[in-house]
């Protein structure tokens, strides 16, 4: 009886990269499971897992980070890139805050006592929050500096 070693062949930059993939498939290989382990670990289907990794996927839902960051024992915004995004306006900030945290604008709509409309039009520039709604967000803007 013959056994084939599959032999995991390790990411060629010891950095954990700079797209979800890279960065998902580091996580992988940094506790030693393959994507058959995650899917199932995840709920998720081997062939998303592997085209987020290959960058075939256009976007990574925050809902999958989320399953994958369990999975993995990563912070959601380590796997999705989030502490790459620009935060030179307010605007930036406020997205950038919503995702480190691994929520939808619905989420961070509920959490903060606004709607998702509020969200996504302070997210555009479109307006900005009230003096009551910037006493709420200010906790989850300081928390970008310590990332």
């Amino acid at each position: 009886m013959t056994f084939t070693v599959h032999k995991k062949v390790m990411p060629e930059n010891k950095n954990c990269g700079n797209t979800p993939g890279e960065r998902i498939r580091w996580a992988r290989f940094e506790i030693g499971l393959d994507i058959v382990d995650v899917a199932r670990e995840a709920g998720l289907c081997t062939g998303t897992i592997s085209r987020i990794e290959n960058g075939r996927a256009q976007t990574v839902e925050i809902e999958t980070l989320r399953k994958l960051a369990s999975v993995l024992n990563q912070p959601v915004w380590l796997l999705g890139c989030f502490d790459l995004l620009p935060e030179k306006t307010l605007a930036e900030r406020i997205r950038k805050a919503r995702l480190y945290h691994g929520l939808t604008k619905s989420e961070f709509a509920a959490k903060i006592g606004t709607n998702e409309k509020t969200v996504r039009l302070w997210e555009r520039g479109k307006c900005s929050p009230t003096e009551k709604s910037m006493k709420i967000l200010i906790p989850y803007l300081e928390n970008l500096k310590l990332y």
